[in-house]
């Protein structure tokens, strides 16, 4: 999608006058690199304007790129601000605009990136090829970094807040969600490197592979079990089995009472049952 050259329009506006855009991807800002920013501001003000549109029915700039230099300006007790009105952007070019150019900024937390990409690529119906394109990254980065929101709110949070980075994410998105969750958990509350909580997933994934396979055996072994029963009883069976509990149940299906005297006999209480 084209966007318009901008127009010469710069201006001062009060801060009071600006309100936060609709697509910015951004959730969660750094206090202290917000301070950072506020402590330049003090210093040497707002070197690139903010990027607004008008909006006519409430009389405030909406801000499509530049959130932060407007947060760290009222840090900073800066009233007024530079800002560029754009309002020849179509809500889709000003969507676009927000999107990529926060997204070709560092300071995005990997959650905020990622959803922002899916948004790109939902709002424009392009490729993960095309989106990396359009935000300087290359294709695997795209779809490593989408992969990200599969993973368990619980571990996205400690993306969002820094406690865990995409590196970290990166070794546990295939585990189960109990699993990520709890290898999170510890790798945040004993700082583990990258290496180690991929040590951590490794050891998970070679538990759960040993599992799978005893399971598949176990059920091997019933399935045999029960054709053996059918076929000696003449009679359909079904055989549950709990390993967790190491029992389970064997059920026989006979449908009228002269089979049920039959397997009765067969078990030598015909009897019984008739005395």
């Amino acid at each position: 999608m084209d966007i318009p050259i901008a127009e010469q329009n710069d201006r001062y506006v009060d801060v009071d006058l600006l309100k936060r855009g609709r697509w910015q991807p951004r959730r969660y800002f750094d206090e202290t690199k917000l301070q950072e920013l506020a402590d330049s501001i003090e210093q040497v003000g707002i070197i690139e304007p903010i990027i607004t549109r008008f909006d006519k029915h409430d009389g405030l700039y909406e801000i499509i790129a530049g959130e932060r230099r407007w947060r760290a300006a009222q840090l900073a007790m800066v009233y007024q601000v530079p800002v560029m009105v754009r309002n020849d952007l179509t809500d889709d070019q000003a969507r676009s605009m927000a999107l990529i150019e926060n997204l070709q900024r560092e300071d995005l937390n990997p959650i905020e990136e990622a959803e922002g990409i899916q948004a790109l690529i939902d709002q424009l119906n392009i490729t993960h090829q095309e989106a990396g394109g359009r935000t300087g990254k290359s294709r695997p980065y795209i779809t490593n970094s989408l992969r990200l929101l599969d993973l368990h709110p619980t571990v996205q949070d400690y993306l969002r807040t820094g406690d865990l980075n995409a590196g970290h994410a990166k070794q546990i998105y295939t585990l189960p969600e109990r699993m990520q969750i709890d290898i999170a958990r510890m790798a945040v509350k004993l700082g583990w490197s990258v290496r180690q909580i991929g040590k951590r997933a490794v050891e998970l994934k070679n538990l759960l592979s040993k599992e799978g396979q005893g399971v598949e055996r176990v059920n091997s072994d019933i399935n045999r079990v029960e054709s053996i029963i059918s076929e000696h009883y003449s009679m359909p069976t079904k055989l549950d089995f709990d390993p967790k509990k190491s029992r389970g149940t064997l059920t026989f299906e006979w449908n009228s009472i002269d089979e049920l005297h039959g397997l009765l006999n067969a078990w030598g209480l015909s009897e019984k049952t008739q005395g």
